[in-house]
This record gives structure tokens, sequence and C-alpha cells, in this order.
């Protein structure tokens, strides 16, 4: 209450009807043969793990996944340091 006095923005206060969309996946997706089919989490994870290995490649290389929310300059500082 301090901070912001119970303020709200119109679009966290209004749209949340998102959250129960016929639409929303709920479960992890994979291409299979070339279309989406929905998986079970461990199968997800595993297929993650290996695109990074592979990303990694043979040579003991390192992979990472950086993030769309930092900066130009933090990803360019994060490239750097791997």
């Amino acid at each position: 209450d301090e901070v912001n006095d119970t303020w709200m923005c119109d679009t966290g206060r209004l749209n949340y009807q998102f959250v129960n969309a016929a639409d929303r996946l709920r479960r992890p997706q994979l291409r299979l043969d070339g279309a989406l089919t929905a998986v079970e989490w461990p199968a997800a994870i595993e297929a993650a793990a290996a695109a990074l290995r592979r990303a990694g490649g043979e040579g003991g290389g390192i992979a990472a996944v950086a993030s769309p929310h930092l900066t130009n300059e933090e990803n360019f500082r994060f490239r750097q340091l791997l």
C-alpha cells in the first residue's frame, strides 16, 4: 500500500480471461514428423536437453540460453562470457 496505494494497471486488472482460454497450451509440445504434438513434461525436458547438447557440439563446447528480457548490452556481455 505504501508503494502504489493498491493501484493496478488496466491491463492487469481487466485482462485475466486468457488464463482459462480454451486455446491455451496446457502441455508442452514437440515437433514430431513435421507437426506439433502434445507430450509429457519428461519428454519435453529431454528434448530440450538434447538440443542444448547438440548445440554444444562434439568438441565439448558449451551452450547457454539467454533471455530476451535482457538489454542488448547484457546479452553482448553474456556472449563474451561464453
